[in-house]
């Protein structure tokens, strides 16, 4: 064991060339740094992975909320002129509403002899299907509701 006179001195040059955490790791009495002396254990790096993600996560929060609560730009902020101008120009729009067309009733279905053309873009999904069927040979008699016998 070297004495505490002895080791300071040391200890000094370690920290001088190699920094106070290098110092921090040197065993008492020796003046060398070895590999074993700076290598990390596994609790040391995990503890140390932790304290970045957590320094991480902290910065980025921090950038968020400042992010957030940043003063907006003039042009960015709803002034009661626009607003007017906005809600002037969706009335003008909506007032003159073009009529949709006029929904087929269920009176009124196009009729199984005569289909519609499927390439057409009026054709409904109901036709386009239906002629699919009628190609592939897979359009069968509608299934009707089973009746309930009564005993």
């Amino acid at each position: 064991m070297a004495a505490p006179r002895v080791w300071e001195p040391l200890r000094t040059e370690v920290v001088e060339r190699h920094g106070a955490a290098a110092a921090r790791r040197l065993a008492y009495g020796a003046g060398e740094l070895t590999a074993t002396d700076v290598e990390l254990t596994a609790a040391e790096r995990t503890a140390a992975a932790a304290a970045v993600t957590e320094q991480l996560t902290r910065q980025w929060a921090r950038e968020f909320h400042e992010r957030r609560n940043a003063p907006r730009p003039e042009q960015d902020i709803a002034n009661p002129d626009h607003r007017r101008s906005v809600i002037t120009d969706w009335r003008r729009t909506s007032s003159t509403p073009e009529k949709p067309a006029p929904r087929p009733s269920a009176l009124e279905a196009p009729a199984l002899d005569s289909p519609a053309d499927p390439a057409s873009p009026e054709a409904s999904a109901y036709e386009r299907a239906l002629e699919r069927a009628r190609a592939e040979g897979r359009l069968a008699r509608p299934r009707l509701p089973r009746r309930r016998h009564r005993r």
